[in-house]
């Protein structure tokens, strides 16, 4: 056999060194090519089309029908044989039915009520502390201090007095009486009735005071003289206009009764408001 040594100055050893990078190249010039297309053809989505056309399919067998099946009648319907249905009724809630400006004019109005139930609130609540100061002021009176109350009856006391002017009476002893009082006496002729007259004159008989009495617009003097046999004798010492009919029933004792409980009524009212506007 025969040997060849090949030298790197040599022709034969250049030229296949050179056909061997010519083949690398192209072959890496393939490679690049080949990795691009694979790259383009995934990006662009035709490889899910090309894989499901290379995938072999086969038909798929239909169900067979149930044997108990009725065969379904595709026989036209009469249109003519169905009823109409009526439309059902629409009813209107009261939200749909509301008037905007009717819900304006309630929205304007809701202050205005507002202070107008404040407003009677606050009377109501003034009226009833005036009546129960009242009531208060009449019951110490009555049961406390002893006054009475008589009307005038008749015009024999004017200008001073008129008929309906209610008499504030205080029991005072009857050895203090004097001459120039207003003094409420029975009648001598009318049993039960009383008149409310001036002492004009005293006089004392056996320890009792005898008094002589007269009307301010009556010329003379009332014609008996009374002996005053109690140890006190109503006297006026004040007097309120027009209204002695009403205050005159506070002479019985039943109505003091009902006069004690209208007080206590109306501080359990009080104190009932007063309870509820604190928790309130």
């Amino acid at each position: 056999m025969t040997t060849h040594r090949l030298t790197a100055s040599s022709p034969a050893t250049r030229r296949t060194v050179g056909d061997l990078l010519t083949a690398h190249r192209a072959e890496t010039a393939t490679a690049h090519r080949a990795s691009a297309d694979t790259i383009e053809w995934c990006r662009s989505g035709r490889f899910a089309g090309d894989l499901l056309a290379d995938t072999p399919t086969r038909p798929v067998p239909a169900a067979p029908a149930p044997a108990d099946t009725a065969p379904i009648d595709t026989a036209p319907i009469d249109t003519a044989d169905l009823a109409p249905v009526a439309p059902t009724p629409v009813v209107p809630t009261p939200a749909d039915t509301a008037d905007p400006a009717a819900a304006d004019d309630t929205e304007a109005a809701e202050p205005v009520v507002r202070s107008r139930r404040g407003l009677r609130r606050v009377l109501s609540g003034v009226a009833l502390a005036v009546v129960t100061a009242a009531a208060i002021a009449t019951g110490v009176g009555v049961v406390v201090f002893k006054v009475g109350f008589a009307t005038v009856l008749s015009p024999s006391m004017e200008p001073g007095l008129h008929p309906g002017d209610l008499l504030l009476t205080r029991a005072e002893p009857t050895a203090d009486l004097e001459v120039g009082d207003v003094v409420v006496l029975p009648r001598p002729d009318a049993p039960g009735e009383r008149y409310s007259h001036r002492v004009v004159a005293v006089r004392w008989s056996d320890g009792d005071p005898v008094v002589t009495t007269k009307g301010d617009n009556n010329t003379a003097a009332d014609p008996q003289p009374l002996r005053i046999t109690s140890d006190t004798v109503p006297v006026a010492f004040g007097h309120v206009p027009r209204v002695g009919g009403v205050a005159l029933a506070g002479q019985r004792p039943w109505v003091r009764v009902a006069l004690i409980v209208l007080v206590g009524l109306a501080l359990f009212e009080a104190l009932r408001r007063a309870i509820l506007r604190r928790a309130a």
